[in-house]
């Protein structure tokens, strides 16, 4: 078949009326146009993702790092261009804009005002209570009773109202000076004699506070302001003036300055001077009020004002000359450049780019498409898998989006190793391989075309896929993780010395190298995941299943021992035949082990298990004894479901009879048949089927047949056993068992050669010892004797094969 018509586009030939009539045909191109259109469907989700991972508005040519070499040609500018401001230097702008700004501070008018009236509402407040206590005091000394309740329940309330906390003893030191010093609480104070300690802290407040209050509060720290000078604004005046903030004194400082005087005025007696810190502090009010939101706008539009430019290149000067290290000064020159260079062509470079962009992802995607159609096209036409491998490159992509918005990352960080290393166990090392090329072009796509990078990339990961090709257990993943990491530093430091690109630059990549290898041991429970999730069966898990000490392949070697020597001769024959051809051996191996499972329930029944039995067959119509020999098909199956085998296998349990006929009891039925009874039906004694329609499953047909067919051999010798398996294989051609799967005859000559390989080994000839003669002529004399009834049960039970062998 040519390339055009595996691809679908070569012009269709003339075909007859009627040909396209056929059942099912209508049916069978619509399920595959579905097919396709989701395949198409899967290809634009991969493109519009990755055209969203590429960096936006980047539109320069050359891409470079402070410390490159510049390899290009001497680069010239092509016109006038301002030189753009680092961020660092445009912060350092706004630094200097916010120390040069005057902090902006309202001043309310009449700041003493309002500290004494909070002050004197206060002293009242404390003065009513005192007032109320002295009353009930008096009142209770006179025999008033109910009035001195009256005042005492009056001067609780009165407490409660004071915005202050004192403690007992404060307010007892308080009523005290204050009752001896009212006229008539005792015989020493008929008349009011001096001022009382609340009248006297009122005072000591007062003249603190309104000192201070000269000087300037400030009602934040001072340590908080940029500047050294505030700008003080008068609002009901509409004036403003600018003052030294040296001059000032913060809320804080005011605090400290009125607990060192209080704290003087009142050395014995610290409770005072608690009771006048706790009264200055309610009644102070800051006299400069910070204005954050007017100073920030103040700020902002100074900040706005900022030129984003700094000196200009002029036509025709030299930016960068070949061979010159790329400093700051040099990088920042060509960041201008590109800038100014998408200020004069936004429309027509952003509109070229992205086509461009758009064809070469189109284009790598299609490779491994194409790949897939024409080469695994059962991988392309399974949807799961599909979906499978479009999870992956999404991850991959996202990882390549991620890593391009942060600075601080670097592409190498992207597991695409992971996913090339999955791809492989789960498929194969060719797939491995092309997901590997898609992933590394994307990755030098989206790097501007970054070819290290690619190579780097497709080299590493080509490693790993070839240590994991053929996997036999979980150690193989450490090892692909070392070689991982080598590949890539074998790459990297190459690029390096070609371009004497400097060393530090190398340790920060490798760091990000070492962390994507490490990334690779988590292959193995990423694998079990999606072994669950999408029902896929992976050399891991065949190499588990191949474990004879397993729960069915042991209750197989206990309830049908023969069956179970049978399975692990026919698992040898298998295995060498696939893999002289090619095909998946340690899948022919485990189908072979699994095929018989159906056996178990009814291992009587075979003749493999009839040892020093009779046999059950004899008492029954051969239309019943097929029929319980094709059960074991059925019964197979079941167990397999119960037992959660893998469909791959399971598929190995109908397939290894295929469609064949059971010819014994076929032959049998034909005998035993009368004239007046009905015809036989030679469907009752065929094998449900499907036929064999992969190498593996058909290789199992024939290894089956053939070591059934050996078994029953006398003296098997090399020229009858290439008869034997000669006309094994011929029969199951001619009968069409094989006409579904991919063997050619090439695989059947050398399947052929490799079954005689093995039988030889099984049943090669023995050296006869001197006392083994009369053991020998006893042995022939029973065989003789007891030949036609061995014979019987092995064309019972196994007739199919053993008529196949002797026809």
């Amino acid at each position: 078949m040519s390339f055009l018509s595996k691809i679908g586009l070569r012009k269709r030939s003339v075909r007859p009326v009627g040909s396209n009539l056929e059942k099912g045909d209508a049916s069978t191109r619509r399920s595959f146009r579905i097919k396709i259109a989701i395949k198409a469907s899967i290809l634009l989700t991969l493109v519009v993702a990755s055209m969203f991972s590429f960096r936006r508005g980047s539109d320069f040519e050359y891409a470079v790092a402070v410390d490159d070499v510049w390899r290009w040609e001497d680069l010239i500018a092509p016109y006038d261009f301002p030189i753009l401001k680092t961020d660092s230097e445009i912060q350092a702008d706004k630094e200097s804009i916010r120390a040069s700004t005057l902090p902006i501070f309202n001043v309310p008018a009449d700041v003493t005002v309002a500290f004494q009236q909070r002050l004197d509402s206060l002293s009242s407040e404390i003065e009513m209570a005192l007032s109320l206590w002295t009353s009930s005091e008096i009142g209770r000394s006179r025999g008033r009773l109910v009035q001195a309740k009256s005042d005492s329940i009056a001067y609780r309330e009165a407490r409660e109202i004071v915005a202050l906390t004192l403690t007992e003893v404060q307010w007892r030191d308080l009523l005290e000076s204050y009752a001896n010093s009212t006229p008539g609480y005792s015989s020493s104070s008929r008349t009011r004699s001096s001022a009382t300690l609340n009248q006297q802290i009122t005072t000591l407040v007062w003249n603190t506070g309104t000192a201070l209050l000269r000087r300037g509060v400030l009602n934040i720290s001072k340590d908080s302001l940029y500047a050294s000078r505030i700008m003080s604004r008068n609002l009901a005046a509409r004036s403003q003036t600018p003052e030294v903030v040296s001059n000032l004194i913060s809320i804080n400082t005011a605090m400290s300055s009125a607990r060192l005087r209080f704290d003087g005025n009142f050395p014995v007696d610290p409770g005072r001077s608690d009771i006048a810190m706790a009264m200055f502090a309610h009644s102070l009010v800051p006299s400069h009020l910070y204005d954050r939101a007017a100073t920030e706008d103040l700020w902002n539009s100074q900040e706005r004002a900022l030129s984003p430019t700094k000196n200009v290149v002029r036509t025709s000067e030299i930016i960068a000359r070949k061979g010159d290290i790329v400093t700051e000064a040099i990088l920042q020159r060509l960041i201008s450049l590109e800038g100014e260079q998408k200020r004069r062509n936004q429309s027509a470079i952003s509109w070229s780019r992205f086509f461009g962009q758009l064809i070469l992802t189109v284009s790598t995607y299609l490779i491994f498409f194409l790949f897939l159609y024409l080469l695994r096209r059962d991988i392309f036409m399974d949807n799961k898998m599909m979906v499978l491998i479009t999870i992956l490159f999404l991850a991959i992509m996202g990882s390549f989006a991620f890593a391009l918005r942060y600075a601080l990352l670097d592409m190498y960080v992207v597991p695409v190793a992971i996913v090339a290393i999955l791809l492989t166990v789960i498929f194969d090392s060719r797939v491995g391989i092309f997901a590997t090329l898609t992933m590394a072009l994307m990755g030098s796509h989206l790097l501007d075309y970054d070819f290290a990078y690619m190579y780097a990339t497709l080299f590493a990961c080509t490693v790993g896929i070839f240590s994991v090709r053929d996997i036999r257990n979980r150690g193989q993943f450490f090892i692909s993780a070392g070689l991982v990491l080598t590949g890539y530093l074998a790459i990297l430091a190459a690029t390096y010395l070609l371009q004497n690109k400097p060393l530090d630059r190398l340790t920060y990549e490798m760091m990000f190298v070492a962390f994507n290898s490490a990334l690779l041991l988590m292959a193995y429970p990423l694998l079990w995941g999606f072994e669950r999730v999408f029902n896929i069966t992976t050399d891991l898990t065949l190499l588990e299943l191949s474990d004879t000490n397993s729960p069915l392949l042991k209750e197989m070697s206990m309830n049908a021992p023969g069956t179970f020597n049978h399975v692990l001769q026919v698992a040898n024959l298998a295995e060498a035949a696939a893999a002289s051809i090619g095909a998946n051996a340690l899948l022919a191996r485990v189908g072979a082990l699994y095929h018989d499972i159906g056996k178990s329930g009814k291992s009587e029944y075979f003749v493999e298990n009839q040892a020093g039995m009779d046999n059950p067959h004899d008492h029954l119509r051969p239309s019943m004894s097929a029929l319980i020999i094709a059960n074991h098909v059925k019964e197979g199956l079941e167990v397999a479901r119960k037992n959660r085998i893998p469909q791959a296998v399971q598929d190995f349990i109908p397939m290894h009879h295929g469609t064949t006929r059971i010819e014994y009891f076929y032959q049998r039925a034909l005998a035993q048949h009368q004239p007046k009874e009905p015809e036989v039906q030679e469907s009752e004694f065929r094998y449900p089927g499907p036929k064999p329609n992969t190498a593996e499953t058909a290789i199992l047909m024939l290894a089956d047949a053939v070591e059934a067919a050996a078994r029953a051999l006398d003296k098997p010798s090399h020229k009858r056993l290439e008869s034997l398996v000669g006309s094994i294989l011929q029969a199951k051609m001619d009968d069409g068992q094989l006409d579904e799967c991919s063997l050619t005859f090439a695989n059947l000559k050398k399947i052929k050669a490799t079954f005689l390989t093995v039988l030889m080994g099984v049943y090669h000839v023995r050296v006869k010892y001197p006392g083994d003669v009369d053991q020998e002529r006893t042995d022939d004399t029973d065989g003789k004797n007891n030949g036609k009834s061995r014979a019987g049960k092995s064309n019972t039970s196994g007739g199919d094969l053993l008529t196949e062998a002797l026809n």
